[in-house]
C-alpha cells in the first residue's frame, strides 16, 4: 500500500511539471468549455482568438471580441463592438449566487496592447464587468484548445 501511495505522489509531481512545462491549462469553469488548453505568446491578438490573463491574481480564460482600434461601448446593458451587437453580451446585475456585479460605462476606440474579452457562457465574469485588458499588464497569452467537451 505504501509503494503505491508513493507511486501516485509521484505520478502527481511528475504530472504537475509537465503541464507547468508544456503551458498547459485546464479550465473547470462554464465561461468556456471546458478541457485542455495549451498556452503561447504572440504578438498577434485578434477577435476570435482564446487567450488566458491575470486580473487581480485570478487566470482567466475567454475569447477576445475586440482589439486595439475597434470602437467598443456599453449601451443598453449590452455590448457593442464597431456598432454590431455581440450575441450574448447581456450585462447583469448579479451573479450565480446572487452577488452584486460591477457596473461599468464604456465607449471608445481601444488602444495599442489593450482587448475586450468576452466568455463564452452568457453569465461569464468578463470584460463587460472588469472592463478592457492591458496586454502586458494583465500578462496576455493566446490559447489553443487540446481538448475539450460541452458544458452541458
Amino acid at each position: 500500500m505504501k509503494k503505491f501511495i508513493f507511486i501516485m505522489i509521484l505520478s502527481f509531481i511528475f504530472l504537475t511539471i509537465l503541464l507547468y512545462l508544456c503551458n498547459i491549462k485546464i479550465n473547470t469553469t462554464k465561461s468556456m468549455p471546458i478541457g485542455i488548453y495549451q498556452t503561447y505568446n504572440n504578438d498577434n491578438i485578434l477577435p476570435g482568438d482564446i487567450v488566458t490573463f491575470n486580473y487581480q491574481n485570478v487566470n482567466f480564460l475567454k475569447k477576445v471580441i475586440a482589439v486595439a482600434g475597434d470602437y467598443v461601448e456599453i449601451k443598453d446593458s449590452k455590448i457593442f463592438v464597431n456598432h454590431k451587437l455581440i450575441k450574448d453580451s447581456q450585462i447583469f446585475k448579479f451573479d450565480s449566487n446572487h452577488n452584486a456585479l460591477p457596473t461599468l460605462s464604456f465607449s471608445g476606440v481601444l488602444k495599442n496592447n489593450e482587448i475586450f474579452v468576452l466568455g463564452e457562457h452568457i453569465k461569464s465574469f468578463d470584460s463587460r464587468y472588469f472592463g478592457v485588458l492591458d496586454i502586458q499588464k494583465n500578462s496576455v497569452k493566446k490559447a489553443k484548445k487540446i481538448l475539450t467537451w460541452s458544458n452541458t
